[in-house]
């Protein structure tokens, strides 16, 4: 019957409806599963089991390797757990929300259940893992700059720019994959 429904949608379109399908359906499981990942400070659990010790190990790396990379280019932080604190107190916390392994498992998910050959589609997902990855650690050194000087864009920054423009990449990647790559691989 799904199938059915599915091949009634025009062709041009398909893959358009499959995108949001993948997104929603693995965004809808994400939620079910995982709970405590938006808040600092909070467990963590996966389908009820705490999970900390993997969170820890995810925070600390992630917060370690924004530390490394914002005193390579000048800014002088004192990193203490998953924090980064400047000079003036003003602070920004690694939790496991900003890890983007929920977008990971995303673009996972809609790269796979995308149109064309298995083969090209494994390799085009874990090129689509490590771009979303070196965004996600752009986007976390950004935001932590920011807060040095200007802790009050924070919000914005955080909650509208970041965050709908890593769903846009997503996108992109995905429309890569299907408007481009899928054809000229076929």
């Amino acid at each position: 019957m799904l199938k059915t429904w599915f091949n009634k949608i025009d062709t041009r379109y398909q893959g358009i409806v499959l995108f949001v399908i993948c997104l929603l359906v693995s965004n809808y499981f994400w939620e079910l599963s995982v709970d405590g990942d938006k808040v600092s400070n909070t467990i963590v659990t996966l389908y009820g089991y705490e999970i900390m010790d993997f969170v820890n190990w995810v925070t600390s790396l992630y917060a370690s390797l924004i530390h490394d990379i914002l005193s390579k280019i000048g800014y002088c932080t004192q990193l203490i757990n998953s924090r980064n604190y400047f000079s003036n107190m003003h602070y920004c916390t690694i939790i496991f929300g900003c890890s983007g392994i929920k977008q990971t498992l995303m673009i996972l998910v809609i790269i796979l259940f995308a149109r064309g050959s298995w083969v090209h589609k494994t390799w085009y997902a874990l090129v689509s893992v490590l771009l979303l990855t070196l965004y996600n650690v752009f986007r976390l050194c950004f935001l932590t700059a920011i807060v040095r000087d200007n802790p009050e864009w924070f919000g914005f920054l955080h909650d509208v720019v970041f965050k709908y423009s890593y769903y846009f990449l997503m996108f992109l990647l995905w429309l890569l994959w299907d408007e481009y790559l899928r054809k000229k691989l076929a």
